[in-house]
């Protein structure tokens, strides 16, 4: 009986600091991937030749008027 209750203890435990935890690794992640977005949209952009940017910008203020 007592090692069943100090098993379940132990969940209860770790189930704790999971919660505890919870938003920082979910912070972590989020900014993981955010920061890996922006890392390719900036390869991307880098790539362009300037033909594709203004016609990338046209299009931008066509849609815009």
């Amino acid at each position: 009986m007592k090692s069943s209750r100090d098993w379940l203890s132990n969940i209860v435990i770790a189930v704790g600091l999971l919660v505890l935890l919870y938003p920082t690794i979910s912070n972590f992640l989020i900014m993981r991937n955010s920061s890996q977005v922006v890392q390719t949209y900036e390869e991307t952009a880098r790539d362009l030749s300037q033909e594709e940017r203004d016609r990338i910008e046209q299009a931008a203020r066509t849609y815009n008027a």
